[in-house]
């Protein structure tokens, strides 16, 4: 019964799986001669077949599973786990349930008060979180007030006065010498053309200044860092990571939305008269000392071509408006071309005046204290500001950043005794 029940089932021949189909058909090739010569001599008696398997499917399924350590199995384990919680926690509730139903402790009220206190305290909890969500929303607008320069309605603050570029026009004044203005620290705004991967989707974007500085800065704060911070050894870009400045006119004309710098000027100069023609922009990367300037990015040798380009089309000198650091560059500029050109009289030839705004030419106190602690003045009063600043950028990282920057050093105060 058992051979004919393997042989046929249902009074139909069973189909041999294709495994044992292979292994028949190896096993008929040798007894036909096509194993070796030592077979040949001595033909061995021939094996019986493997026995059929009923089921060929399950067959196949067995032959097929994953091994015990498979993250297949590992799953199906996880899976019965957490079928077995489920279960046995199912069971504990429903015996709860019929355990409190027969000791009667809800008629005795003990539930009731339980639950009654529970109301109370979330009632108190829901107006605690209220009281502190109203207080956060204070800070955040604050904070948006301080991040946001720009008022609703500019126009209505501006309506009654009249720009003194639309005086000087009225009154006849033409442009006649061509401008060039040198930004101070921190106020050019500086593109980011090779980062790590954290940085690489910002591509061509401000990592300083407008508010994808404040995004980084607040959201992926060490990547920033990384970023803005110059090799402490070289004083140049760390290996991997370019930053450059931005250039033309939006480069410095505002830092941080509607906080402007320089754009009072160019929008009175272009009142007079003047154009990208007539004007031009010094951006640069204000991170690096003087001379890095010069060695990585040809900063005054640019910049002198530039002042000689615009006094041959005008034929007038130029007159040089700076900001802040942006006079201690202009200091170093007018030394280093009369050296490197070997013509002392280079600046009285292409220089008309000189026009600085809030240079420190002696230094400023301030950078000592951002040297020593990362804390300055501008940091101190910043308020909610600042502590959010002190939050994601700590007082020791800024000053290991201040001090890879090469510019810092051109900021400490000189004149010893004799001044300070």
């Amino acid at each position: 019964p058992a051979t004919s029940f393997l042989t046929s089932f249902e009074g139909k021949p069973l189909r041999m799986p294709p495994r044992q189909r292979r292994r028949s058909a190896s096993a008929s090739g040798r007894q036909t001669g096509k194993g070796s010569a030592r077979d040949a001599a001595s033909p061995s008696p021939p094996k019986a077949p493997a026995p059929l398997h009923p089921f060929p499917e399950r067959e196949r399924r067995e032959t097929y599973s994953k091994p015990p350590g498979s993250p297949m199995q590992a799953e199906r384990q996880l899976v019965e786990k957490r079928r077995f919680a489920l279960l046995v926690g199912l069971t504990m509730g429903v015996l709860t349930m019929f355990l409190v139903d027969y000791t009667g402790i809800h008629t005795n009220g003990v539930v009731h008060d339980v639950l009654d206190i529970y109301v109370k305290q979330s009632h108190e909890i829901i107006e605690q979180s209220k009281q502190m969500l109203l207080e956060s929303s204070a800070e955040l607008f604050q904070l948006q007030r301080l991040l946001d320069f720009t008022p609703a309605n500019t126009s209505e603050l501006y309506d009654d006065v009249e720009r003194p570029g639309l005086k000087l026009f009225a009154s006849g004044v033409r442009p006649k010498h061509p401008v060039v203005m040198v930004p101070g620290i921190v106020t050019t705004g500086l593109e980011l053309w090779q980062g790590e991967e954290c940085a690489k989707k910002y591509f061509r974007q401000r990592m300083w200044g407008t508010m994808t500085m404040v995004h980084n800065m607040l959201f992926n704060t060490r990547c920033w860092l990384r970023h803005m911070a110059l090799n402490a050894s070289t004083g140049l870009d760390p290996e991997g990571i370019k930053l450059r400045s931005a250039q033309g006119f939006e480069a410095a004309d505002f830092v941080l939305g509607g906080y402007w710098v320089w754009s009072k000027l160019i929008e009175n100069l272009a009142d007079v008269g003047y154009d990208p023609a007539s004007m031009h922009m010094a951006a640069y990367d204000w991170r690096l000392s003087f001379a890095k300037l010069q060695e990585r990015d040809r900063f005054f040798s640019r910049l002198s071509k530039t002042v000689e380009g615009l006094v041959k089309v005008s034929g007038e000198k130029v007159v040089i408006v700076s900001h802040s650091m942006g006079g201690n560059l202009v200091l170093y500029f007018m030394q280093w071309v009369e050296e490197n050109r070997k013509d002392p009289s280079w600046v009285d030839t292409h220089i008309h005046s000189f026009a600085s705004i809030a240079s420190p030419f002696l230094g400023t106190p301030k950078a000592i204290s951002a040297l020593l602690s990362g804390e300055a003045k501008d940091t101190a009063e910043m308020g909610l500001l600042g502590s959010l600043l002190d939050h994601h950028i700590t007082p020791f990282n800024r000053r290991k950043l201040f001090r890879s920057w090469g510019s810092s050093l051109a900021m400490i105060p000189r004149g010893g005794d004799l001044l300070w």
